[in-house]
């Protein structure tokens, strides 16, 4: 109470608040006497609704978590209910005056200590005016005309609340903040305090040659910082059992007896020892810790001390480490207020600046010794500087501070194209550098590689350097601190990097060519015909692409050699470049007979004609301006018939067959990119059709772009509308009881924009954009949701019988190391078991990289996953693999079993596969069983399991749940059940 009567004082005088200052805010918010009336006159029908006022009230306020933290203790609540009844009841009571802003103040530092913020405050009377008014308008109802003027009289007193509240939370805010500089001040007194002792102990240590000394005046320090009478220093050392003992270096001169003084006196030269560990300083030396004891005397670690010594009322031990190990100790006693552990905490700068003392003490040690063969070191570092100056093969030269040349060799001398070495000594290399490195100044980069080698170490980097002459001479620099003649000084190696740079245009210039041909490579050809189709753009040009490929190269090579292979390709290759030129690159032949007038760069278009490349194996790429689709069809027949001629090759006359893809810019593309590939579609349709050529045409182009569509429509439905997926079970029965035994998980996908995309058409398109993974997990997800459902309404086909959900894994995600462990931690965070679920993997997919995918099934069965291998018969497994796969289930394809009653050999492979599944100790199902023929064949064969339209269609989780979950089938498959 008394100190809320100070807070009322100080906030008064903070703000001046008295009758004077309170009238005035009354008159600023221009509440007046028939305000005050019309408030008068609701304060008792509003006291009807008071409870249903705070009710509501504090519904809404304990709907927010912070006010459920802050009024957690049900009577700390009530409190504050019956406190707010009373503060709501006041605001029309008609009293205005300092005693009400006193009391406003009041509930507002009692708000503000409580934890509630002004925000939370605001909230409060938000919530109270748009009750409040709502009561006005019931009570006056009959008078509508005094609900406006009433209202704003009630908005008038809320508003000289809040702003007494506010002054109350603004007046705690500035008791904070001076509390908070107060603190502030106090920790950089104390700060600076500790700065000043650890100022005066490394001066006394700089300054003192002898390190007891130095000691002597650390301790008085360290007595004075801490308010202690008297203490110690010692190292710690060990005897010759390893064991830790103390040796004084520093002692308080303090009244011993007679005795015990004498000896102090005799062992002061050595110092004294103490090897005794059963008191207050050995605790410290065997635990490395440190010791405080505010009350020795009856402290356990206490051994008592010597004779005549001043009693101990308080104690503190303190190791202090070089490189992890204890070497020394200090001892503090009888500080006023004892010790604690804020001590040992304040007293942690001194101890570390003690570590780096003691550590600059072994260096001084160490410093004189050095000093020695340093400059035994310094004297054969010139000697041999001098020596790899005038051997090295590299120009060397010693710069000085100022980056003026002290000495240099004949290679120097040579690099810069003077006369002698005395013409470059007393040089800067700046005066005879180029005047910019790569648009930035050389004096600038020249003074930050200089700094960054004095104070980093070896630098390395490449310089322009100028000859005396002004020609230019590529360099890499190395730039090694040295100290030379005594002074710190550059050795600066200049390397000439002429020959190294003509050979690296050379390997650019081959990056560029095939090697076997001497035609552009893929590079150049993409580079030559994007800037033909910026020409293009800007004077209308048809431009042609034609992919070419030689049908019969591989057979060359199986008949004549590799050699007589690449021979061809060399031949071929001149004399197509030897066709396109022979008729001036082609320009007179495309445009004959077209009397427009083309605006043409000549210049630009021989160069482009020249875009005759060797883009890979047996393929030829050419790119040519052309007037119309049937001048491109003219030039790649001349082409062609220039190409049936035979050729000479390992004296053997080889005649080639060639096929050529065509596509058309503008009309069939518009980027290199659209157009180098409608040239590969073209030409493997015309591999395909035998035809000699074939355009790339718009149909084409539609398929690309639907495909293209629908794999976007994928990506989006995935990220935006997973809801058009849905996926449909088809049973899978035990093959001689038909009992349900588990179901196939198939995926349909209704696009907003494509409407029904069937599964062989949309699953390869995401398997070929990288998305199948997506589209795996999604399945996984649907599945687990339907999963879940069952279980959780308790169907006993998944909580006894162990029905298992078969999803198909694609062959691209069966090598995908990062996409398995994401599923099967998916498989988990779904709540369901592994076992809960059968992966069909297929052969195809397996075999593409058998060795991993063995590695990955032996991982998904270590987890607990029932594997099948689907599609089997289709693929060209191996038995010796098929021994190393840890698969449960063999999956017998439709193809073999729709047939196999009419065909002996899908009979034939049937009955293997039962048979090879039986000595691997595997299952084996059969799909697409149709008819109960097939399905009683299958059983006598001894097949395991079966699916197929005889026993079910693919249903929705709906029909699936009401056919087979509900009823619990073990269905007899028949055709009605679909």
């Amino acid at each position: 109470m008394l100190r809320m009567m100070h807070a009322m004082e100080d906030i008064f005088g903070h703000i001046s608040l008295n009758e004077t200052s309170f009238h005035n805010r009354k008159d600023l918010i221009r509440l007046r006497t028939e305000d005050i009336e019309l408030l008068l006159a609701l304060h008792v029908p509003l006291q009807i609704y008071e409870t249903e006022l705070i009710n509501a009230f504090y519904d809404h306020l304990m709907s927010f978590d912070f006010a459920q933290e802050l009024l957690a203790d049900p009577e700390v609540r009530a409190r504050l209910q019956s406190t707010q009844k009373t503060y709501f009841r006041r605001l029309t009571a008609g009293e205005y005056d300092l005693d009400y802003a006193k009391d406003r103040i009041r509930v507002g530092i009692a708000h503000e200590r409580v934890g509630l913020t002004t925000q939370w405050y605001i909230g409060s009377y938000a919530v109270y005016l748009e009750l409040t008014c709502h009561y006005i308008a019931k009570i006056l109802s009959q008078t509508p005309a005094l609900i406006e003027p009433s209202i704003n009289a009630l908005y008038k007193v809320a508003l000289l609340d809040i702003t007494l509240a506010f002054d109350a939370y603004m007046y705690a805010s500035h008791k904070s903040i001076h509390a908070a500089r107060q603190e502030v001040s106090d920790k950089y007194e104390d700060q600076l305090n500790l700065q000043q002792t650890i100022d005066r102990i490394q001066k006394a240590f700089i300054l003192n040659a002898s390190y007891d000394s130095a000691l002597e005046l650390l301790l008085n320090e360290l007595i004075e910082f801490t308010n202690s009478a008297f203490g110690l220093i010692g190292d710690v050392l060990h005897d010759e059992n390893d064991a830790p003992y103390l040796k004084l270096r520093a002692l308080t001169n303090i009244a011993w007896n007679d005795e015990t003084r004498a000896l102090y006196e005799s062992n002061q030269a050595n110092g004294l020892e103490f090897h005794n560990h059963h008191n207050l300083l050995g605790s410290v030396m065997t635990t490395g810790k440190p010791v405080i004891a505010n009350s020795p005397n009856s402290d356990s670690r206490s051994g008592g001390v010597p004779e005549g010594h001043p009693t101990l009322n308080s104690y503190l031990g303190l190791p202090f480490y070089h490189n992890g190990n204890i070497v020394g100790m200090i001892g503090l006693a009888n500080a006023e207020e004892g010790y604690t552990e804020k001590t040992v905490k304040r007293l942690t700068p001194i101890l570390e600046t003690l570590e780096s003392l003691y550590e600059a003490r072994k260096l001084r040690d160490q410093l004189t010794e050095t000093l020695h063969e340093n400059d035994e070191l310094r004297q054969q570092n010139e000697t041999q500087i001098a020596i790899l100056l005038q051997k090295s093969a590299d120009a060397i030269g010693i710069i000085n501070k100022d980056m003026v040349i002290t000495e240099c060799n004949d290679a120097a001398v040579k690099l810069y194209g003077v006369s002698s070495r005395q013409d470059l000594i007393g040089l800067s290399p700046l005066k005879i550098s180029s005047a910019n490195q790569s648009r930035e100044s050389s004096k600038n980069l020249a003074k930050h590689y200089i700094s960054k080698a004095l104070t980093e170490g070896y630098q390395r980097f490449e310089w322009l350097q100028n000859t005396i002459h002004g020609e230019n001479t590529p360099t890499e620099v190395t730039l090694t601190p040295v100290i030379f003649h005594g002074e710190a000084c550059i050795q600066v190696v200049w390397r000439d990097l002429t020959e190294i740079r003509a050979k690296e245009n050379r390997i650019k210039q081959l990056a560029y060519f095939d090697e076997l041909t001497g035609l552009a490579n893929k590079n150049l050809f993409s580079d030559r015909v994007k800037h033909l189709l910026e020409l293009s753009k800007r004077f209308n040009y048809t431009i042609a692409v034609v992919y070419l490929d030689l049908v019969n190269h591989e057979d060359v090579k199986e008949t004549l050699g590799y050699i007589a292979g690449d021979d061809l390709l060399h031949a071929v290759g001149r004399r197509i470049a030897s066709t396109i030129r022979s008729a001036d690159t082609l320009i007179r032949y495309v445009f004959s007979d077209d009397h427009r007038n083309f605006d043409i760069d000549q210049r630009a278009i021989d160069r482009e004609f020249d875009s005759l490349a060797r883009i890979n194996g047996e393929v030829f790429a050419l790119a040519a301006v052309v007037k119309s689709a049937d001048a491109a069809a003219m030039m790649v027949a001349r082409l062609q018939d220039t190409l049936k001629a035979p050729f000479t090759i390992a004296d053997s006359k080889v005649m080639v067959n060639t096929r050529t893809g065509i596509a058309l810019f503008p009309q069939d593309a518009e980027t290199f990119e659209t157009l180098t590939r409608g040239a590969a579609i073209a030409l493997d349709i015309a591999k395909e059709k035998s035809q000699p050529s074939y355009f790339f045409n718009v149909k084409l182009g539609e398929e690309i772009q639907r495909r293209s569509l629908i794999a976007k429509r994928i990506e989006y439905s995935l990220k935006f509308d997973p809801d058009s997926f849905s996926i449909r079970i088809q049973p899978q029965v035990n093959a001689q009881t038909h009992q349900l035994t588990g179901a196939e998980i198939l995926l349909r996908w209704d696009d907003s924009t494509l409407g029904s995309v069937p599964p062989g058409v949309f699953i390869p398109i995401a398997e070929e954009r990288g998305l199948i993974n997506e589209v795996t997990k999604l399945v996984l997800q649907l599945t687990a949701r339907a999963l879940n459902a069952w279980k959780k309404q308790g169907h006993t086909l998944f909580t006894v019988q162990g029905i298992r959900m078969a999803i198909n894994i694609s062959a691209k995600s069966i090598d995908d190391l990062v996409f398995i462990d994401e599923f099967i931690a998916e498989v988990k965070q779904s709540g369901l078991s592994p076992a809960d679920f059968e992966l069909e993997l297929t052969e195809t997919g397996i075999m593409y990289d058998p060795e991993t995918a063995i590695e990955i099934i032996k991982k998904l069965k270590q987890e607990n996953f029932v594997l099948a291998i689907d599609d089997f018969g289709m693929g060209h497994s191996s038995l010796s693999y098929l021994r190393n796969i840890e698969a449960d289930i063999l999956k017998i394809d439709m193809f073999y079993i729709r047939n196999m009653l009419n065909d002996s050999k899908n009979m034939a492979i049937v009955k293997t596969i039962i048979s090879t599944a039986q000595i691997f100790g595997m299952k084996t199902l059969a799909e697409g069983v149709e008819d109960e023929e097939t399905a009683n064949e299958l059983k006598i064969l001894g097949c395991d399991y079966a699916q197929g339209y005889f026993f079910s269609y693919p249903l929705t989780i709906s029909e699936f749940e009401e056919k087979w979950i509900k009823q619990n089938r073990t269905s007899r498959g028949n055709l009605n059940n679909r």
